[in-house]
């Protein structure tokens, strides 16, 4: 079972939060985070983005079971019009923000390998 951090950042009149992933992270664990931030009131209107950063976690599942990621984005109103920006170091976890930018074409979402770059391409 992973650690999730939550940091909010205020650009102006706009705020990205920002998700640190730490240890073993699940797709039930992952999907639990982004309910706790809708349940929670933490996607405030003037949120235009999350950055998660996966560089200290172990993404802990297959493809397969990656699947259910972008389909419960594609069935989350307040996530879906948000730049979702995922901060990676391997290849294996650059392939799953890839992927779910594919099988959901419509989905902002993006793979980076720093924080800085994430941060400038939501602000854009």
């Amino acid at each position: 079972m992973g650690e999730i951090r939550y940091f909010y950042e205020r650009f102006d009149s706009k705020e990205i939060i920002y998700r640190e992933f730490i240890g073993d992270m699940t797709v039930d664990e992952i999907i639990a985070s982004f309910n706790y931030l809708i349940s929670q009131n933490k996607i405030k209107a003037q949120c235009i983005g999350i950055i998660t950063d996966t560089t200290h976690s172990n993404l802990k599942f297959s493809l397969l079971e990656f699947s259910k990621i972008p389909l419960f984005l594609l069935r989350t109103k307040k996530i879906r019009r948000l730049k979702l920006a995922v901060i990676v170091n391997t290849p294996k976890k650059t392939i799953f923000p890839v992927l779910a930018g594919k099988k959901v074409p419509f989905l902002k979402i993006c793979p980076f390998s720093e924080k800085e770059s994430a941060f400038a391409w939501i602000l854009k």
